[in-house]
């Protein structure tokens, strides 16, 4: 299971807006740019790869991705 969402942040605390995902010397720098988004992208076109390939399934295969595990959990994993 993945999660979605990121941590609220204070701006003037960053050298570059951090929710830009700006590149910069080989680096992509933004709130959440590592944190777990991988898992939910490779979950993502596992999906995808499953329905354009028509690949026969013998059950269900469900997507999780949750929000809200981190700033609130009301919403999400709760």
């Amino acid at each position: 299971m993945a999660h979605t969402d990121v941590v609220t942040v204070d701006p003037r605390k960053w050298t570059f807006p951090p929710f830009s995902a700006t590149r910069d010397g080989g680096y992509v720098y933004g709130r959440g740019a590592i944190d777990d988004k991988d898992n939910v992208v490779a979950a993502l076109m596992t999906m995808l790869m499953l329905k354009r390939l028509n690949v026969p399934l013998d059950r269900d295969v469900i997507f999780l991705a949750e929000a809200g595990d981190e700033g609130t959990t009301r919403v999400g994993i709760q």
